[in-house]
This record gives C-alpha cells, structure tokens and sequence, in this order.
C-alpha cells in the first residue's frame, strides 16, 4: 500500500498536470525552472474521540519559485495548489505563510492535516 505522502503526491501530480515537479522527499532543488512542489511529512497522532484506527498527520507543502520570478506569479501558484488541495477529500484545513524554503526559493508554506484510517493506509 502506498504511505500517505505518496499518495497526496500522486494526487496532487494528477490534478495539476505534469508541469508541475513535485519532490516527494525532504530534497532541496537545483533549479525552479516549472512550477515546484516540495513536500514534507509532519508527525502522526490519533483522534482522540475516533476508532483506534483512525489517524491525524500533518503535511507541510512548499511551492517555491525562481528569485528572479514575479512575486504575482507566486501568488498564482498558490491559489493553484490551493484549488487542487481542495479536490483532496482527505486534506484539512490549509494555511499558507509567505516565507523563504532554504534560505533561497521565495516560497508559499502550506500546512494541512490529513486524517486516515492506519488499517487501510500505510503511515511513513
């Protein structure tokens, strides 16, 4: 069964297209050339007033841009991964920070958390 992460990446790789780069791992970039993705996976808890089974994690996706791009089209980016967020059932409850991703990318912080059910998902 795939883990969590590399499902909300097959997901997020099919609703946005293949332009999009999506790194799965906590990796840093060489270039930023197309619209980029970085994904890390948070820490996992159980809900509190759910089955045993059932589990909330976090996510924190990085969309990342070129210094020498236009801070507009960051924003557009946002509200792209925003919107195909949306389309994920599983993803709650979003937020996004304006940041830098390793001291070099201007970049959008986008945390969620996700709930699912460990019998059925296997958690990284």
């Amino acid at each position: 069964m795939a883990t969590l992460r590399a499902q909300l990446v097959e997901q997020l790789q099919a609703l946005l297209g293949e332009d999009w780069f999506i790194v799965p791992t906590p990796t840093v970039p060489d270039s930023v050339n197309r619209p980029t993705l970085v994904v890390y996976r948070g820490k996992v808890e159980p809900l509190g007033s759910a089955p045993r089974a059932q589990y909330r994690s976090g996510f924190v996706v990085w969309v990342l841009i070129d210094p020498e791009q236009s801070e507009d089209l960051l924003d557009d980016r946002l509200e792209t991964v925003g919107g195909a967020l949306e389309d994920i059932a599983w993803a709650f409850q979003w937020t996004a920070t304006r940041d830098v991703f390793e001291e070099r990318w201007p970049a959008y912080r986008l945390e969620f958390d996700v709930h699912s059910n460990k019998t059925t998902t296997t958690e990284e």
